[in-house]
């Protein structure tokens, strides 16, 4: 069989391109009814991690295909030529409608994604891809409403191209069909080949479609570390206070592959802190946890949950920090405790204090483990979609406590 096309046949690479995007785009419709019958949790957020994932591969794939039909032109079988004029018509309308919306459906979810403020990545493999627009919840329902709309408009056009090949092949009689199957005179060949990629196609979909994605549910807390009854308050001695309307605190998690940043919008900073080769003072941070804001009202709601960060038993987290050290760059390094869920674990931080007449600035940067505060109970423990690991990052405008 020939890797190019041929005025008789399509060749090799047309071919398995075609398969492939037809095993893809089953699988698609498949993994978004599985999505929808899912409630909100790790397996749904799997499940549309790899909806995403097989929709960029289509759309890499058409760019191929549509390469190597370029490539090819003058050397591909034409249309019959005892077609009639509304036939030839009805065929090029649903060749071209379908490369058009093999292009822009996924276009339409990854925008849906980037409004969404759920970055895609491709299975997780290298960075995530660039979002294309900003969240936006007003964005996110018109885009969503389009992808639905092109996902019905490729149902449609499908059963067109599927209806013609069966039209060619058992009225028309011709070799329409046989000439986009492998071994088209070895019908024996043929057959294995088919039975071969049906049975591979079926186990790669069993892998892809949703399973017992983490175990238990039962919100069983197995954080490491010391728990406290209670949230401490914050020291009011201090000498510089928080400029709430100026300050930024910031959390970054990799979710499916990609990482997403969210940021919390109630918190205060109380410092007192002398610069210097040997550093001294106090640092006493207090977030409000329901202030966590990650561009999308359902993983709001989601990440107050008891199996996170708990909201209702545990509303503030708080970070304690006495012991610094000077660095050769001229930033520092603080020893301090961070409680969250009632369970206090040691975290340094690395940071900037910059003073500025009556303001300064304190930058800085932290990496912590959401496991050992068990944020993360019943199917959210497992780190197959959502790693352990988080960063923090901080830009705190202090004003002097008057």
């Amino acid at each position: 069989m020939s890797l190019k096309n041929t005025p008789l046949r399509w060749g090799a690479v047309a071919q398995l391109l075609h398969w492939v995007v037809v095993w893809a785009i089953l699988t698609q419709f498949l993994l978004a009814e599985a999505a929808e019958e899912l409630p909100a949790g790790v397996g749904k957020l799997a499940t549309l991690a790899r909806h995403k994932s097989v929709g960029i591969s289509i759309l890499l794939l058409v760019v191929l295909r549509l390469a190597w039909k370029q490539y090819n032109r003058g050397h591909s079988p034409a249309l019959p030529a005892n077609l009639k004029p509304y036939e030839v018509w009805l065929a090029r309308l649903t060749h071209h409608g379908l490369y058009a919306l093999l292009l822009l459906l996924p276009l339409s979810g990854w925008l849906m994604s980037s409004a969404k403020n759920y970055p895609v990545s491709w299975f997780g493999i290298g960075p995530a891809l660039p979002d294309l627009v900003s969240p936006s919840d007003t964005l996110f329902v018109l885009l969503k409403a389009t992808h639905e709309v092109l996902a019905n408009l490729l149902i449609v056009l499908a059963l067109l191209h599927v209806a013609g090949a069966l039209v060619h092949h058992f009225i028309k009689r011709d070799d329409v069909v046989r000439r986009m199957l492998p071994f088209a005179r070895n019908a024996a060949a043929r057959i294995t080949v088919m039975l071969v990629c049906v049975v591979a196609g079926g186990l790669g979909l069993a892998r892809l479609l949703p399973g017992d994605m983490a175990g238990s549910t039962a919100a069983t807390d197995s954080a490491q570390g010391t728990t406290t009854n209670t949230d401490a308050g914050a020291n009011t001695a201090s000498v510089w206070v928080t400029d709430r309307t100026r300050s930024t605190l910031e959390f970054v998690f990799t979710q499916a592959g990609a990482a997403t940043t969210g940021r919390f919008s109630a918190f205060s900073a109380d410092v007192d802190f002398t610069p210097g080769t040997i550093p001294v003072g106090r640092l006493a941070v207090r977030i409000e946890m329901n202030s966590a804001d990650t561009a999308d009202a359902g993983r709001n709601e989601q990440l107050g949950s008891v199996d996170l960060f708990n909201v209702a038993g545990h509303p503030q987290a708080t970070y304690d920090a006495t012991a610094f050290t000077a660095q050769p760059d001229g930033s520092y390094r603080a020893e301090g405790s961070l409680t969250l869920r009632g369970v206090s674990v040691p975290v340094p931080l690395q940071m900037r204090f910059t003073p500025e007449g009556d303001e300064a600035v304190l930058q800085g940067t932290a990496s912590l483990d959401r496991l050992a505060f068990g944020v993360g109970q019943g199917e959210w423990k497992s780190t197959e979609w959502i790693a352990a690991e988080v960063k923090v990052a901080f830009n705190v405008r202090l004003v002097k406590r008057r």
